[in-house]
């Protein structure tokens, strides 16, 4: 009796310390509670987002575990941002549509087997297309920047 007693009282104890244990792996894995929900369009997994310091942290932590990541910037004069609304295209080594998505954020981080791909993104407007080349194991970034014409100023 006295065995299950202590066994109760300790429960509690060793329960809040996995929870407590779990909650410190993922806030040093990125946490990912911050991270945009992960999608599905055929056998391609991809995650999109970034918008905000901490979701954009979270999903660069996140970006070693996908072999590709799309980074879209906007520049206007000397000053360079992040973009988001960014309508993305990804064609296979045969050339058949394997991705079409519109980006939630600065970030699209994409699960592809390894081969050549061809990846057209348009912003305002402008289209920009890169071919890229996926090899197992290895980490590719590709960085796709606008440059947005400002208003002349006016009299």
């Amino acid at each position: 009796m006295k065995r299950l007693t202590t066994l109760m009282l300790g429960l509690p104890l060793l329960l809040y310390a996995v929870a407590a244990s779990a909650m410190m792996c993922d806030s040093a894995a990125g946490g990912s509670e911050l991270l945009p929900v992960l999608k599905q369009e055929g056998a391609v997994r991809y995650r999109s987002g970034g918008v905000g310091v901490d979701e954009a942290k979270a999903m660069r932590a996140d970006s070693a575990h996908f072999p590709l990541t799309l980074v879209f910037v906007a520049r206007a004069g000397a000053r360079e941002h992040y973009t988001a609304a960014v309508d993305v295209t990804v064609a296979g080594p045969a050339g058949a549509v394997v991705l079409q998505t519109r980006a939630d954020g600065p970030f699209l981080l994409v699960d592809l087997p390894p081969g050549t791909y061809r990846v057209s993104a348009v912003s305002a407007g402008q289209s920009k297309t890169r071919s890229v080349q996926l090899v197992a194991g290895k980490h590719q970034r590709l960085v796709f920047a606008w440059t947005l014409h400002e208003p002349a100023a006016g009299p």
